[in-house]
């Protein structure tokens, strides 16, 4: 792990860019999502980094995860904003070129680490008799627990950066095998 993810781990109050860009956790992410209106079905998605997983990785994977769908935002802002302005010969061509530019530098530099990141997702339906679940909610529950747990320890100091990364590590080897 480099120093920045040295930093990230004993960083008690992160900045808000970083945090929005690399994220809460070295160690990756935890997502509920409520998939209707009634919230009677719930999604859990627990995404695991590599151990060692640094702050830029981290932004590249966040880069690579978001680009898509804010790069069409930001063409078809331009097509309205500029439609009127720029010839349509030149403003679509320009916009086509940047979101592919924007492809390049979300996909090209993230190729490696995405093929490591390790992903579980478990949905939950609650109809009038008992909950339903599809996935590995108790694989998801016992690695999240594990994982705050951790986290804590490490804002409190009883966790250095080896440690910290062995948990992690035994915790992404746990997901490997499901």
């Amino acid at each position: 792990m480099t120093t920045a993810g040295h930093d990230a781990v004993h960083s008690a109050a992160p900045s808000r860019l970083r945090r929005i860009v690399a994220g809460p956790h070295p160690w990756g992410r935890f997502e509920t999502r409520v998939l209707d209106r009634t919230g009677s079905v719930v999604q859990h998605v627990l995404v695991i980094y590599p151990p060692g997983t640094n702050d830029r990785e981290r932004a590249v994977l966040w880069f690579a995860r978001t680009w898509p769908l804010a790069g069409a935002l930001a063409g078809i802002g331009a097509f309205m904003c500029l439609g009127d302005l720029v010839p349509s010969a030149v403003l679509t061509p320009t916009v086509f070129v940047v979101y592919a530019i924007g492809l390049a530098v979300a996909l090209v530099p993230s190729r490696r680490i995405r093929g490591l990141v390790r992903r579980v997702v478990a949905t939950e339906a609650r109809d009038a008799r008992a909950w339903c679940v599809d996935g590995r909610i108790d694989l998801i529950r016992r690695a999240v627990g594990t994982l705050d747990d951790l986290d804590r320890r490490a804002r409190e100091g009883e966790v250095d950066p080896v440690d910290y990364e062995f948990e992690w590590g035994r915790v992404y080897g746990l997901l490997r095998s499901e």
